[in-house]
Formats: structure tokens, C-alpha cells, sequence
């Protein structure tokens, strides 16, 4: 499995995973309770992922685009999520590296989903 960010692809570990939480808001008390959408865009997403292990030069250019994705609001990846066909947009979080040998590196980071207007 692979993630092609900014025309480069990079191969992905096994054991990624996605969380989706639907914001809601609530009215009412104990007994009685009336949940609905909390505006547009109310679902959540995030993919939790590790790339292989990669030579360090590869995996410095590959940290340096994901810490981008997160200065300003125009910058974001635009990325089609592993099993699923639509193209969505994300900024990458609690970006990580490990150090799994004298010229590789391991890259981890959280994707938050971002909706973009304009």
C-alpha cells in the first residue's frame, strides 16, 4: 500500500487505521434528549499511519511535506485514503521519525481530514 503525496509515492506499513467522530449537538436532559448535525462538514477524520522504512534523505523530504501541510490555510495534502476512491484533503499531526538503522528512518503522523472552500 502506498500514499502518493505531491506527485512522489511512498510506500505505507501494514496496521494503519481511521477514526471518523460525528459531531453532533445536543439539547434536552435526562429524559429526554434530541441529538442533530452540528453544521456542515460534521464528520471527523483522522488515519493514524507509518511508512516503511526509508533511506534518510527520502525520509527528511517526505517530514518535510507533511510538516508543511500544516503552516496556513492553503497549504493541506490532497490524498485518496487507502481502500476508499475519493480524493479528500488533509494536514498531517503529531509527525514522528525512529531511527531503524545508520542511513534509514521510519516516518509516522496523524492525517486530520481538512475541508477547503474557496
Amino acid at each position: 500500500m502506498t500514499v502518493a503525496l505531491s506527485n512522489t509515492t511512498y510506500p505505507i506499513s501494514p496496521g494503519f487505521s481511521k477514526e471518523t467522530i460525528v459531531r453532533t449537538k445536543t439539547n434536552g436532559d435526562d429524559r429526554y434528549r434530541d441529538a442533530a448535525s452540528d453544521g456542515i462538514n460534521t464528520e471527523l477524520e483522522t488515519w493514524t499511519i507509518n511508512w516503511v522504512p526509508m533511506y534518510y534523505t527520502t525520509a527528511v523530504a517526505l517530514e518535510a511535506l507533511l510538516k508543511n501541510s500544516t503552516r496556513g490555510k492553503d497549504n493541506y495534502l490532497a490524498w485518496t485514503p487507502p481502500g476508499e476512491s475519493t480524493l479528500k484533503y488533509y494536514s498531517a499531526e503529531g509527525i514522528s521519525r525512529r531511527i531503524v538503522g545508520p542511513r534509514f528512518l521510519q516516518i509516522s503522523a496523524t492525517m486530520k481530514r481538512r475541508f477547503i472552500t474557496g
